[in-house]
């Protein structure tokens, strides 16, 4: 019975291999054959039949290319394919066979629902299954091995394909733990000195601490020699495929020899029986090879696919935190640097790269030192973070000094980028970054690797703020020598314009390294701007749309650069001057003068932040008509531009105007302003489209400027009408009615409070404010209202200490008092808010404005209210002597000046007791505090308190007496 079942099997394979050969099968056709193949496949024992029965399904399979099968009729076909495969009668051969068809299915998936995720966990549980028995037959049949190798690639190759291809998810931790184990065992598979069998093939757990267990160290020859044998360079061609330099052939003896290797359709029994053991073995080891690069593809799968948070704790797992000297301990350094392929180097080079990029929010928070030399049996998560960053720069180091494989070494350049962008340098020792920068540089001499040694560069002068390590390398004198060749090799490649690519990095170069801050001597100013020009004028810049964004960013360096400079030489300041008027005559800046359409609206936008960074005394010296050029063509930009993103260049250009000395001075530019900005206000509607925020923002913010140079420098003019500020805060209030995201309105909102501050303030001068006072009251009230708002309900620090900015300059203002003095509601409701601010802000920032703001009045009317001034002046003096070490030192002067000049005031107001003096005075007399206001206010306590012991004195005196 059971020899007709196999006999019916053969023919249905021959016809159904005949048909499909022959004939264009539509797709219910291809799925009736698989339906009859995978049912003859669960009933049949016969190891060729299921084999070639697999063949032929995984060939129907993989010919429906973008029509796809049904997903339930998918999902039947992986259920088949399990149960035979959890058969314990299943031979080697067969396993891999279906591996094979597993995979075929999988990577075929055409629905966009994945397959439940513990399909694949059985899948690696019954492989993990029969491989720890293996492991206990002790045989060492290579004919047996090479089938093992072909089960266990099949299995990593079906985990690629799951994660690759499938929308498939990994719930549980539980999955993850077995999927990772079993990846992580194999991925050195084949290696010299692993050890599979001590590996164990088992999950692992997620743990910030160290999972690696020292070893002794095995005693075999071939460990022994790699230990004690200094890495060589690899010869042109090594035996039996240790080497792969190119990536699309892998050598092997067994193929020098014409001997057949493994393909995706493994040979039968009697094949191998034709081949010897040396062929065998080099087919053995080219198929560990093959295992190896399908697990680290695997894993970079996996990393795509598992949250962020959760993949962290598996970083102990694959990174050592100490050398690992005197051990036999694995890790994905050790197959970077120890691994024959140049394939499976680079593929563990991408692998950390993922998974540096995908954990560098947590590596800030969590690092704090270097872990010491000796072994502990627990660390802290912080030591054992900083040992894995520690030693995957020992390995960076030993990369750039023992690579050659150009391919490898352009992946660890990126591994490099990626490792210097999440390490805190800060916090560790200044020699992780020079030693990695000196060698790096090396990779300069070859023409292959420029352009990623020159990207690498680009990312080191990217980190911001610029680390100290960075600082002192760029000082010392090796990192002035690389500098000054980085520098030479980018102006070079960039005026000569031979090769696009390295012209475009060499651009990128320069504009980074100009915006990063680093000073160094080696940049020649009369150079930058030369080849600013020069690039302008090239008719390639005009053509490539790239170069033109680079050439634009980095014209936009340039003047930021000279912005940046404390002061500027006569001789250097009249080459600048040249630069601005020669920079105008160039092709691109006359296309862009022209609104012609070679010029994108990017290149656009960054052209006009160019202009927008000119230098104010540089602005002053430029020419008359030039001057009123730049204006023209800004106002012009703003008008005629449908972009919005340009049009919020154009209208912050007009902003940064306002400080430039001579338009500060000419009133009918601040008008034009005005008007440009208030007509841009009025066309926002109540609903306002998320791409028209940046145009609000600016608008906004150009706005504040204009009312603030209104209140310093027109404050008294009698051309400013109340009707023409009263317009300007009807516009400001009708702003606040916007929907915006949380970011653009905490921006606008702020410019509004700055925009109502000034407007009050020029409102409430006593000529203007007795021309209209019911009006201009009404608008103060409102306005008090809507500020006192903000300071409750906003979460913002950054509007919160602008609104007790406003109402610090407002309360000095004895008009405003009078106003809102008229409404003790409204003046109660302010000390509250301003009160609240100081006690319970977690912003010192805040603090200090609100304690400035609430102590401005020196009108003891102003303090008549539920707070009194002793209230008052216990919390400023708790705050002060509790508080004082906590504040940063960046703004501890102004937190301290602000809290003693407040208590300052408030001693003329009332007269503090003896106690309240003792508490304070003690503060100033212990804390080395030399501002002036803590000098006044420590000078103050003491006039008090002998004012008090001689009253109390006096006091004392006359009570004895009676």
């Amino acid at each position: 019975m059971e020899t007709s079942k196999e006999c019916d099997f053969i023919v249905l394979l021959e016809s159904t291999r005949k048909q499909f050969c022959d004939d264009k099968w539509d797709q219910t056709q291809r799925e009736n054959a698989a339906k009859q193949l995978i049912n003859a496949i669960e009933l049949s024992r016969s190891e060729g039949a299921i084999r070639d029965g697999c063949d032929l399904l995984s060939h129907i399979v993989n010919s429906t290319k973008n029509e796809g099968f049904d997903s339930t009729f998918l999902q039947t076909l992986l259920n088949s394919l399990i149960l035979k495969l959890l058969n314990v009668h299943s031979t080697l051969h067969i396993q891999s066979s279906l591996l094979k068809c597993f995979k075929c299915v999988v990577k075929n998936w055409s629905t966009s629902k994945g397959f439940d995720v513990e399909v694949l966990v059985s899948v690696i549980n019954n492989v993990n299954r029969q491989i720890n028995e293996r492991f206990n037959e002790k045989s060492d049949d290579l004919w047996n091995e090479l089938l093992w190798t072909n089960v266990i690639l099949n299995s990593v190759r079906v985990i690629k394909c799951s994660l690759t291809f499938c929308d498939l998810t990994i719930p549980s931790q539980k999955s993850l733990n077995t999927i990772l184990g079993f990846l992580k065992v194999f991925s050195f598979y084949g290696l010299a000195g692993y050890n599979v069998k001590k590996a164990s093939v088992c999950p692992i757990f997620a743990s910030p601490l160290n999972q690696y267990i020292p070893d002794e160290l095995e005693s075999s020859p071939v460990n022994r020699n790699h230990r004690n044998q200094r890495k060589r360079k690899p010869r042109q061609k090594r035996q039996h495929g240790n080497d792969d330099n190119d990536d699309n052939s892998e050598f092997s003896a067994a193929e020098q020899r014409g001997a057949s290797t493994p393909s995706e359709s493994e040979q039968s029994t009697a094949e191998y029986s034709k081949l010897n053991a040396i062929d065998l073995k080099a087919i053995i080891k080219q198929n560990s090879l093959k295992i190896r690069i399908a697990c680290y593809e695997s894993l970079c799968a996996v990393v795509k696919k598992v949250e962020k948070r959760t993949l962290f704790g598996y970083w102990s797992s694959f990174i050592p935190d100490s050398s690992g000297i005197g051990t036999t301990e694995f890790s994905v350094i050790t197959t970077v640097l120890k691994d024959p392929s140049a394939k499976v180097r680079y593929k563990a080079l991408y692998f950390l790269h993922e998974l540096l990029l995908y954990g560098k929010n947590y590596v800030f928070t969590l690092i704090e030192g270097r872990k010491s030399q000796s072994k502990h049996p627990f660390t802290t998560v912080s030591q054992t973070l900083a040992g894995m960053i520690v030693e995957l720069h020992r390995a960076s180091n030993l990369i750039l000094f023992a690579e050659t494989n150009n391919e490898v070494l352009l992946h660890a350049l990126k591994f490099l980028s990626s490792l210097i962008a999440v390490t805190p340098y800060n916090k560790l020792d200044d020699g992780l970054m020079s030693v990695v920068l000196n060698k790096s540089i090396v990779l300069m001499n070859s023409e292959s690797l420029q352009n990623s040694c020159l990207a690498f560069f680009v990312n080191v002068f990217s980190l911001k703020p610029a680390p100290n390590a960075l600082i002192h390398w760029c000082s010392s004198t090796e990192g002035k020598q690389h500098i000054e060749l980085l520098l030479y090799y980018s102006f070079k490649k960039s005026s000569t314009l031979d090769s696009i690519s390295q012209c475009n990095e060499s651009l990128i170069f320069l504009s980074t390294f100009l915006d990063s801050g680093v000073k160094h001597e080696s940049i020649n100013i009369t150079k930058v701007l030369n080849l600013a020009i020069n690039i302008s004028c090239h008719e390639v810049t005009l053509i490539n749309p790239v170069l033109q964004s680079l050439v634009c960013k980095y014209l936009q360096s340039v003047a930021l650069y000279i912005k940046s400079m404390n002061s500027i030489e006569v001789t250097d300041q009249e080459r600048v001057i040249n630069f601005w008027h020669n920079i105008f005559k160039t092709r691109l800046m006359c296309d862009f003068q022209e609104s012609s359409t070679h010029i994108p609206s990017s290149s656009v936008t960054t052209i006009i932040d160019f202009i927008s960074a000119v230098r104010s005394d540089t602005f002053e010296l430029f020419e008359a008509w030039f001057k009123h050029h730049l204006i023209s063509l800004i106002i012009n930009k703003v008008k005629s531009e449908t972009t919005i993103s340009n049009q919020a260049s154009a209208v912050r250009c007009l902003g940064v105007f306002l400080s430039f000395p001579s338009l500060i001075e000419d009133l009918s530019f601040v008008m034009d302003t005005t008007f440009i900005c208030r007509d841009l206000i009025s066309q926002f509607p109540t609903a306002v489209n998320r791409e028209k925020h940046p145009l609000i923002h600016q608008s906004l913010w150009s706005f504040a400027n204009v009312n603030d140079t209104l209140k310093k420098f027109y404050l008294n003019n009698e051309e400013i009408t109340v009707d023409f500020l009263l317009e300007n805060g009807r516009l400001s209030m009708q702003v606040l009615q916007l929907k915006m995201t949380s970011i653009v309105e905490e921006n606008v909102h702020t410019n509004v409070v700055r925009c109502l501050s000034s407007l009050m303030q020029l409102l409430l001068q006593p000529e203007r404010h007795a021309l209209n006072k019911n009006a201009i009251n009404c608008f103060v009230v409102e306005v008090t209202s809507k500020l006192i708002s903000f300071l409750n309900k906003t979460k913002s620090f950054k509007l919160q200490w602008n609104v007790c900015s406003a109402f610090s300059s407002l309360l000095s203002n004895e008009c405003y008092l009078l106003v809102v003095c008229e409404h003790l509601i409204l003046v109660n409701e302010m000390q509250v808010s301003l009160f609240n601010a100081i006690t319970s802000s977690k912003s010192h920032k805040v603090q200090a404005f609100a304690v400035d703001a609430l102590c401005t009045s020196e009108k003891r009317m102003f303090y008549l209210f539920d707070l009194n001034i002793e209230q008052i002046f216990d919390s400023i003096s708790k705050i002060l002597v509790e508080r004082h070490s906590l504040v940063l030192p960046t703004i501890r002067n102004i937190w301290v000046d602000k809290l003693c000049n407040a208590l300052h005031k408030l001693t003329y107001l009332f007269e503090p007791s003896e106690e309240q003096i003792k508490n304070l005075l003690p503060f100033f007399e212990y804390t080395e505090i030399n501002n002036e206001p803590a000098v006044k206010m420590k000078q103050r306590l003491m006039e008090l308190n002998d004012y008090t012991t001689i009253v109390h004195n006096f006091s004392e005196q006359i009570r004895r007496s009676r």
